[in-house]
């Protein structure tokens, strides 16, 4: 069980106004009003603040990426979708607790004016919090379903930087769950877009819900379902830059996975002052450039098989690129943990 920070706890809920209130849709938050955005803060960004906090602890852990960040002289951040920032200050967060004193830069794309404001809000609390000099580019852009990739290379490109870790949590799915069919492909496309982007040691995690259609308005595959299939293409393609990291039996054994709609769940336990007990499903792949995975991977010992979905109804276990749902192990290796 992880509990966000006693002064961003007071921050979201007795200063800005935060309300926790589940249950209600967020499939597409775009044009969220400041009410939308005070549930939100309240429901949704302490779930992003764990989530991302904690995939960074873990990823730190293996020396080989943990060398690659300390070495760093500066850090550039880059985050699509951001919303009203969780997964950012869980970043930073990060960065504090491993004690990295040099410079960071976040530069932040959002297509909501009002999450903005309140992203500038929280990242202001924190440099004040901890005395730190963390700074903030955001820029306000609407996406398109069809021109989102053209309109992330205009703006990067104008950019002119490579980045060290690209983030972006719970976006992609909101195309899917606006217009499906016209969405398919975008994992895939929106990857190839970023990986053009990425330093030679950066980090890529892309990270989503595992949920289907809210309103149930056509059948589709769930989200984690969707992202499987399309990762994989993009990673087997032999133009592909990116190679998987996490989940770690995607990372052995995707060259020859045949599995399709592989369904990969993480679940994380959140506790503030309006729940105690809050449980989030997510799904996500960290990729990184493919000799830096070579070298990341040539210090794990592969197991025989690995947990990768932690859903109660239907657990899945991968062994060797084939996915079970039963096993005679009573615990067996995390696969979101490079171990």
């Amino acid at each position: 069980m992880a509990e966000i920070p006693k002064y961003l706890d007071d921050f979201i809920f007795e200063e800005l106004g935060g309300f926790y209130q589940p249950g209600q849709n967020v499939d597409v938050n775009l044009r969220n009003d400041e009410t939308a955005n005070k549930r939100y803060i309240g429901t949704y960004f302490p779930r992003s603040l764990i989530e991302c906090y904690f995939i960074f602890q873990d990823l730190y852990a293996h020396d080989k990426i943990k060398e690659a960040i300390d070495n760093k002289t500066e850090l550039k951040i880059l985050d699509i979708g951001t919303g009203t920032g969780g997964n950012i200050i869980g970043l930073m967060h990060f960065l504090k607790n491993i004690k990295f004193n040099k410079p960071v830069e976040f530069l932040t794309i959002e297509g909501n004016t009002n999450a903005i404001d309140f992203q500038i809000k929280f990242f202001k609390k924190f440099n004040q919090q901890f005395q730190t000099n963390f700074r903030l580019k955001y820029a306000n852009i609407t996406f398109q379903t069809n021109t989102l990739n053209s309109q992330l290379t205009e703006l990067l490109n104008k950019m002119n930087s490579k980045y060290d870790f690209i983030t972006s949590f719970k976006f992609i799915s909101e195309f899917y769950n606006s217009d499906y069919l016209n969405a398919s492909g975008l994992f895939k496309s929106f990857s190839q877009t970023l990986s053009n982007y990425l330093n030679d040691k950066g980090i890529f995690l892309l990270l989503d819900l595992v949920s289907g259609d809210y309103e149930h308005r056509n059948t589709r595959p769930f989200t984690t379902q969707i992202m499987s299939d399309e990762l994989n293409s993009f990673i087997k393609n032999t133009t592909s830059q990116l190679a998987y990291i996490l989940p770690i039996c995607c990372g052995f054994w995707s060259d020859f996975c045949r599995t399709q709609q592989c369904y990969i769940e993480r679940q994380f336990e959140i506790k503030h002052s309006r729940r105690q007990k809050d449980i989030s499903k997510v799904t996500y792949r960290v990729m990184v450039k493919k000799p830096f995975a070579r070298e990341i991977l040539s210090n794990v010992q592969a197991k025989e098989q690995y947990q990768m979905s932690y859903n109660t109804w239907h657990p899945r276990y991968c062994r060797n690129t084939m996915v079970i749902e039963k096993t005679n192990e009573t615990e067996l290796p995390n696969a979101f943990k490079l171990i």
